[in-house]
């Protein structure tokens, strides 16, 4: 916070407030957000594996066993308990990747495989830290709620578009080549969206994606509306 002449007595306020407010309470400090556990440093930037390793995170590196995502050296991700490349990298396993439906208009549907975030740690680190993502793949976002969604690109190396969606797989909005490491929330839904997936930059315009189609989602965990399960 930046301390203007007089903040004096209002610092000194506050503290004693806080003083006071600690002891009716068993512990004062709170959980590090987690936008403070994704800071980035400058890395290991990796251009074979597609990634700039966070090598001030000390979670556990390549190939180590683990149970979450958090566990993991970002970017990398815990996938049959093993910290490994993010799938969307290179598009490896696409044959068990979840899989996105978008009714593209006139009788066409276009076939996405994604990686899914649906805990506050993972959409929050989304697609930061790679430095490319596979044509036809990308990554949806699952929120608990339908609201409107607001997205920035804080440590994201890569263009994207951004594709907002209700609870009953209708588009809601598209946001067309977010450009990388901006910050701020200038990416923004046009209504509630309880979905948004993440696709490279142009797909969208490439693809006729546009607010009114459908889209069906195939083998994406946590989803339970029948209006768009495949």
């Amino acid at each position: 916070m930046r301390r203007e002449r007089g903040d004096g007595p209002r610092l000194a306020s506050a503290a004693i407030v806080f003083v006071v407010l600690c002891v009716s309470v068993a512990s004062c400090q709170a959980p590090e957000p987690v936008s403070q556990q994704l800071a980035t440093n400058s890395g290991e930037r990796d251009e074979d594996l597609g990634i700039v390793l966070q090598t001030s995170n000390t979670g556990a590196a390549l190939d180590a066993a683990c149970s979450t995502d958090q566990e993991c050296t970002a970017p990398l991700r815990c996938l049959e308990l093993k910290c490994v490349i993010p799938p969307g990298v290179d598009g490896t396993g696409a044959e068990r990747a979840p899989r996105v439906l978008l009714n593209v208009g006139s009788g066409k549907v276009k076939r996405l495989y994604v990686e899914v975030a649906d805990t506050r740690y993972e959409t929050t680190r989304g697609l930061m830290f790679r430095l490319r993502m596979a044509a036809d793949w990308g990554m949806i976002f699952v929120f608990g709620d339908e609201s409107p969604r607001s997205f920035w690109m804080r440590n994201t190396f890569i263009p994207l578009d951004m594709i907002f969606v209700d609870r009953q797989g209708a588009i809601v909005s598209v946001a067309e080549d977010a450009k990388p490491l901006e910050e701020g929330p200038k990416y923004q839904s046009r209504g509630a969206a309880r979905y948004v997936i993440e696709v490279n930059a142009g797909y969208a315009k490439a693809h006729g994606i546009q607010a009114g189609q459908q889209i069906r989602l195939i083998d994406v965990p946590g989803v339970h509306e029948p209006s768009i399960l495949q």
